[in-house]
């Protein structure tokens, strides 16, 4: 399992915070990394894309589904229409969490909800 990405073509789906550390994660994994953003880039996303060997869109295009697997950035909606054409395709899609629980050691908590995730936080630290 932990060898997963490596070899794979993988689309991450959304360039924000977490989208882009997805992208960096799985490069480093040894996937070949494709990043598909509705948005603008920033100059300094796309200068690290480039040291980190990434390709990138503005703009969903085709190119998006040329992949073995689309992972999903947090906060992009199962129901996106790219996700849709994907699962269309038969392309496996995976959410971030997903994506790298297989890689993390330790127990997970996850804190979900409104209010009081950071309070939880502080209490379970």
């Amino acid at each position: 399992m932990l060898e997963r990405f490596a070899g794979k073509r993988i689309t991450v789906l959304g360039a924000g915070v977490s989208g882009v550390s997805l992208a960096c994660f799985a490069r480093r994994k040894g996937a070949q990394v494709f990043v598909t953003e509705q948005k603008t880039l920033s100059e300094s996303t796309k200068a690290l894309f480039f040291r980190e060997g990434i390709s990138w869109e503005e703009g969903h295009s085709e190119r998006a589904c040329a992949c073995d697997e689309l992972l999903l950035s947090s906060g992009v909606s199962p129901k996106a229409p790219l996700v849709e054409h994907a699962l269309s395709l038969n392309i496996r899609v995976t959410g971030e969490l997903d994506a790298v629980a297989p890689f993390l050691r330790g127990r997970l908590v996850g804190i979900t909800g409104s209010n009081g995730k950071t309070t939880t936080k502080e209490i379970l630290a």
